[in-house]
């Protein structure tokens, strides 16, 4: 969470508002070409040049301009906002002709152009899914996951494009709030995600508020609720670490039918949730009902279950008496469940509890 902090910090001490809005950070999102791409010797990496033909949301001045990205996205080419907690936006393909939708920012005193791909710049504004790029490239192996969008995943690229523009042309930011928390309700939709990120800029008390009641809403897609949960340990520690609402949300997530990325990110939080942002009972009782469903679950998931229980000893403290605690908690945890699996990888660290 601090690293978290730090970062936005650096933000706001660093970058303007766009046009005096406190929701809107100087990025822009332009249409673009790929006009050239071409392999530097030794190179593994394909490099593009990139061509604004159309600015969606920033300066008319930008179009013509030409931006670098390679597919190997090397800090160099990218914007240097935060560079070290989340991995850069992995580009799988440039394409001479492609269509593309691109974030950019300008940096430096001579106003570099360069397109935002380094992941703490990603991660805090909510632009997981950009590049879009549209190309007549068959789609290959890992494709689907990547940011090349091609079809259907094209047109959820203009969706979002849509949703820029009219956020960023609204009049006043009281009209950029009412279109945001519109928008953040969007389910399935990265649109949500970077909704949002934005809210997150604006008055703390009114987004606190709002984000709790987003919780509810379990169409989310996953990038959006985990969103939702970081913003409220930084806005709202004392009140929503061990609250009824966050129960739901990681219960939610543990389901043995939740999406893998969900049920992957609560058990990395269950790991290394510092002890202001997780309370002992809220860990209970969350991690109880996972176990007792675990062998309704796939192997890959038990085993992260594992990893959880392993840990948990830590929640408990490191004297004599608290190890007791941690030793019959792992004992009624392998009691509880029906997982072969787990009951013996349970046993094992009950055996190796120090």
């Amino acid at each position: 969470m601090l690293s978290s902090m730090l970062c936005i910090a650096c933000y706001a001490s660093t970058l303007s508002q766009y046009e005096g809005s406190k929701y809107l950070p100087p990025l822009y999102l332009v249409r673009t070409t790929t006009v050239r791409v071409w392999r530097e010797k030794n190179e593994y990496f394909d490099r593009g040049r990139i061509r604004i033909t159309k600015v969606v949301a920033g300066p008319e001045r930008l179009i013509k301009c030409e931006f670098e990205a390679t597919t190997e996205s090397p800090y160099q080419l990218g914007s240097t906002f935060g560079r070290k907690k989340y991995p850069n936006t992995f580009i799988w393909l440039l394409k001479e002709g492609a269509e593309g939708l691109w974030w950019v920012n300008e940096e430096g005193n001579d106003q570099t152009l360069r397109p935002v791909v380094e992941g703490a710049a990603v991660h805090l504004f909510g632009l997981n899914t950009f590049p879009y790029q549209k190309t007549k490239t068959k789609p290959f192996f890992g494709e689907p996951e990547s940011p090349l969008k091609q079809g259907v995943l094209w047109q959820e690229g203009e969706e979002f494009a849509k949703a820029v523009a009219e956020v960023y042309a609204a009049k006043s930011d009281d009209d950029r709030r009412v279109l945001l928390e519109r928008y953040a309700a969007t389910e399935e939709s990265p649109i949500a995600t970077w909704a949002i990120a934005l809210l997150a800029r604006g008055p703390r008390a009114p987004t606190i508020k709002f984000l709790r009641d987003l919780v509810k809403k379990d169409k989310l897609d996953a990038l959006s609720q985990m969103m939702l949960d970081e913003l409220l340990c930084r806005f709202d520690t004392k009140k929503w670490a061990g609250s009824p609402e966050r129960k739901e949300l990681l219960t939610r997530w543990l389901d043995p039918r939740a999406k893998d990325i969900l049920f992957l990110e609560a058990c990395y939080r269950l790991q290394s949730a510092e002890s202001d942002d997780l309370d002992v009972e809220l860990f209970v009782e969350v991690v109880s009902q996972a176990v007792a469903s675990a062998d309704q679950m796939k192997e890959s998931k038990q085993i992260d279950l594992v990893h959880v229980l392993r840990f948990s000893a830590r929640w408990f403290g490191d004297t004599e008496k608290e190890k007791e605690k941690a030793r019959a908690f792992l004992e009624r945890m392998r009691s509880l469940s029906k997982s072969e699996l787990l009951k013996e990888q349970i046993g094992f660290t009950i055996k190796h509890l120090k």
